[in-house]
């Protein structure tokens, strides 16, 4: 989906279709202060902190929180990539973890979630994620193919411009896997 196509409805769309495999690129966001959850949700008011923004002329066509995601049935999605900023970012909880987007993907039933912990670098991202969905598509675990990403664009970038280069660019990707 691009352009007017990449709307919040028609990403729930083509994510609940059946695809094993999708990639968001977009923004993303993290609340700093708690939010507050409608009355008519089950879902935990953490939930209601992250999110992905899409075009649209309401917050409710602009933002897909954590919670709905945690809604839908994605079982059938083994790889959801969140190239965005502070995907993996949210609101911990003692004993609870982080109340993410992560979080909420597997909560749907995504077994791997690519994440970035803070905002993504936007002249290597897509080097990161040409080489991990190379090696995705000749067979590759997702959880290699991101580590053997992430050190190639790691050793690139402190050959470019030292240690806190390679901190900005590769740091941020984590794929996580849920149990």
């Amino acid at each position: 989906l691009q352009g007017s196509d990449a709307s919040r409805a028609k990403f729930i769309e083509a994510l609940s279709a059946g695809a094993a495999v999708c990639h968001f690129a977009g923004h993303g966001v993290v609340r700093q202060t708690p939010a507050e959850a409608p009355d008519s949700t089950a879902q935990p008011p953490e939930l209601w902190d992250a999110a992905l923004l899409f075009p649209g002329a309401s917050a409710a066509d602009r933002c897909l929180f954590a919670a709905d995601l945690a809604a839908l049935d994605l079982r059938h999605t083994a790889l959801l990539s969140l190239a965005s900023c502070y995907s993996g970012a949210g609101r911990s909880q003692e004993r609870e973890g982080v109340y993410n987007l992560a979080r909420a993907a597997h909560v749907a039933g995504v077994r791997d979630v690519l994440v970035s912990l803070w905002p993504l670098h936007d002249a290597t991202a897509p080097v990161f994620f040409r080489e991990f969905y190379h090696a995705v598509a000749t067979g590759a675990d997702p959880s290699a193919a991101a580590w053997d990403a992430q050190q190639a664009l790691w050793r690139a970038s402190m050959a470019e411009g030292g240690l806190s280069a390679a901190l900005v660019r590769a740091a941020p990707f984590r794929l996580i896997r849920s149990r």
